[in-house]
This record gives structure tokens, sequence and C-alpha cells, in this order.
């Protein structure tokens, strides 16, 4: 569902086929929302989704949750997205980076939460042309426990202030937090294959808060 719906504000009213495994919405830039009726009702047979170029949305719905066979989730060109991720258990990946775009990946994303993605490996996060998710300001993940690695550039997210990693038992190690000058609130919990604490520390100027509990380092 592409381009010819640039200038429109509205959704058709029809119903996709149930069976539907792969998803791609493109190309509505004037859509305050995603279309819930036509989306909703794939809850067991939609294996991967991709939304892209919708700047009037600016927060996933709830309902997204409930797509139990979600698979891949693509992200692209949502400029006001409020992105929080909450309860995809068969989600393995999620692409914040555009490894095809020099483009900056989500430049205007301030707040990220991913929670209970049971089956989440890792979490790329590319800079383009030097650049990070700039505007980032919290990050929270948590109850993610396949999770081995958190975005190995995280050092780019420069207006980063909350940090909170909570029961991720596979995640191996923190990337270097070099650069993270607005970081203030740092907590790690429930950690337990951590084995050193993040490179970084004495960057954090503006460290207040610290926490680091129930992690065998």
């Amino acid at each position: 569902m592409g381009w010819f719906s640039k200038e429109l504000d509205s959704f058709p009213d029809f119903e996709l086929p149930s069976q539907l495994r792969t998803l791609e919405i493109t190309g509505w830039p004037k859509l305050k929302s995603l279309p819930q009726q036509q989306i909703q009702h794939l809850t067991t047979s939609l294996t991967s989704l991709k939304i892209e170029s919708f700047d009037g949305v600016e927060a996933l719905p709830e309902w997204l949750g409930n797509l139990t066979s979600l698979t891949h989730l693509s992200i692209r060109r949502c400029k006001n997205l409020m992105l929080s991720i909450d309860r995809c258990s068969n989600l393995t990946f999620i692409p914040l980076s555009q490894s095809d775009s020099d483009a900056p990946t989500l430049p205007l994303l301030e707040d990220l939460a991913i929670r209970s993605c049971s089956s989440l490996e890792f979490i790329p996060i590319a800079p383009g042309k030097g650049k990070g998710m700039t505007c980032l300001r919290k990050l929270k993940i948590e109850d993610c426990e396949k999770l081995s690695s958190l975005p190995t550039m995280l050092e780019y997210c420069t207006s980063l202030q909350e940090l909170s990693i909570q029961r991720c038992p596979n995640l191996e190690a923190i990337p270097n937090l070099d650069n993270l000058t607005s970081l203030r609130d740092l907590s790690i919990r429930g950690c337990d294959g951590l084995t050193s604490l993040p490179s970084g520390l004495p960057s954090c100027k503006s460290l207040q808060n610290l926490t680091i509990e129930s992690c065998h380092i």
C-alpha cells in the first residue's frame, strides 16, 4: 500500500485477508494513526510488518502487541513517532539502523522503551555519517531474556539522560559510555550475564544516580 495515498488523511474502509503474513504500508504522511480495523484481526497470521513515511503518527497503538506471530517489524521515516515496544514475544530483531542510508537513525526520537520481548536478541543502532539517535533522552530495556548485546553505537546518543536495563540475564556487556555527558541516571538490575562494569563511566560528568543490583559482576 504505497504512494498513491500520500494526500489522504484516512485509511480506506476494507478488510485485509485474514491469512496475510507480510504487510508493507508506505507513504501516508497525513495519517494520524495506524489502520486498526484493517490490521488488528491479523493476530495469528502476520509475521512481518513494515511501516514507512507516517509523519503524522506519534505513537504505536497498544493493539500492535496483540500480533502474536510478528517476528519482523520495520519502522522508517516516521519522524514524529514516540516508540514503545511491549510484549512482542516472537520479535527477534528491531531494525533501528539504516545500513543502506547515510541518514541518521530516528533523529527526533526522545524516549524508547522495549519491554517483555522474550525472543529479542540484539538492537542495532548504527550512525549515519557519525550521527546516531542524537535526540534520545530515555532508553529503557526490560525483561528481554535472550538479549545478548546493547546498541554498539550508544555513545552517539549524546542527549541520553536516563539509561535503564532491567532483568536481561543473557546481556554480556554494556557498551562504551564515552560522550554521554548528559547521562544523569544509570540503572542496571537483574543482569546475571554481565562480567564487568561499562567503560567510559568517568566521562559521564552529569551522572547523579547509579544503581547496579543483582548482577554477578
